[in-house]
């Protein structure tokens, strides 16, 4: 937003990254050493979406609303549905 500085939305991890975001503007990120990812929904409200995410570090969404996602201790690429389940 113009002429507002960053804010923290959440704390309690250890390191997090792979930020992305649906189409329908919910974002998820992940917390790689917990081995978790969460989501930001639409009112701000922040869930855990996958409870082990085997260390996902990089996630996008598909035209499908499925999401790609690369756990690290898995060493490939995982496709989910949209409510955090492999297909």
């Amino acid at each position: 937003m113009p002429g507002e500085g960053w804010q923290t939305v959440w704390e309690g991890g250890k390191f997090t990254e792979g930020m992305s975001s649906n189409a329908q503007g919910e974002v998820f990120f992940n917390d790689v050493p917990n081995s978790k990812t969460y989501k930001i929904a639409l009112d701000g409200k922040i869930t855990e979406f996958v409870a082990d995410s085997h260390k996902s570090d990089g996630q996008a969404f598909g035209p499908d609303a499925s999401c790609m996602r690369v756990p690290v201790a898995r060493s490939r690429s995982w496709r989910m549905t949209n409510r955090g389940r492999r297909k």
